[in-house]
């Protein structure tokens, strides 16, 4: 029986990227093309036009590299997003997309949100009790015209939490209601990196482990007050071979209908 070798998740920021070998460097210029449309000359150019994209310092700008663990070989080296979801694979070894995906992996604990906290619960029952990136995300879910109805409705339960790395940088917000439905947002932006329905959160692709992982810790700590908390279950290789039908591509959107 053939054995999947193990994987590790390492954080890449633009200072690493002098580090990396000439087959990750390819690797990072080429997602110019399939994450912004656009060429980019190298990787370093690659960071920079990210940090243009969100408005953001190039320095400020984190990407996750899941390959295969030192004792055995990889198939496959992937790229994500832990911001917004986004994810490209490529044949481990080279620049061409598309190389099969590995799920055996062994979370890096200094990969960004390795250690998550939820905060600042709330039940909002109004539009008037949302921040404005609440709202456009609430919304882009509930919709804008039911919106205020929704939160109304004491059966839906709904409730909001901050999700915060040590350092208190607001990294993402989750949202939750009645029959176990949860979506995790990044801090700002209208596509979702995560949902759930009936409290199991759908497996998307595996660059969202080291996420689900953070989360799951997250959510396991007492005193959160939480009460529709979903379930991140990431330690199921399984779960990871056979991503949910129907479920968000590579860019991590989700059709909220």
């Amino acid at each position: 029986m053939a054995v999947t070798p193990r994987t590790v998740t390492v954080t890449v920021t633009a200072a690493d990227v002098g580090s990396l070998d000439a087959v990750g460097r390819a690797q990072l210029a080429a997602l110019g093309r399939s994450w912004l449309g656009r060429d980019v000359d190298s990787a370093e150019g690659f960071f920079r036009a990210l940090a243009e994209e969100y408005g953001e310092p190039v320095e400020g700008m984190e990407l996750c590299l899941t390959a295969g663990a030192p004792d055995g070989p990889a198939a496959y080296d992937l790229w994500y997003d832990p911001g917004t979801g986004t994810a490209t694979s490529f044949h481990a070894g080279t620049a061409v997309e598309g190389g099969p995906r590995l799920v055996q992996h062994t979370p890096d604990p200094d990969a960004p949100g390795a250690e998550l906290i939820l905060s600042a619960r709330r039940t909002p029952r109004s539009v008037d009790e949302l921040t404005a990136v609440e709202h456009e995300q609430l919304a882009s879910v509930i919709g804008p015209e039911t919106l205020g109805e929704f939160l109304a409705d004491e059966e839906n339960n709904v409730e909001l939490a901050e999700i915060r790395d040590t350092g208190g940088t607001l990294r993402h917000r989750l949202y939750a209601w009645n029959y176990g439905v949860s979506y995790l947002f990044p801090a700002t932006g209208t596509d979702p990196v995560a949902r759930s329905c009936q409290h199991d959160v759908e497996h998307w692709h595996p660059g969202q482990r080291p996420l689900f992982a953070a989360m799951d810790t997250a959510l396991r700590r007492p005193g959160h007050g939480f009460t529709e908390p979903p379930r991140f279950c990431w330690r199921d290789d399984a779960c990871w071979a056979d991503p949910e039908p129907g479920a968000a591509g590579p860019a991590g959107g989700a059709d909220a209908s």
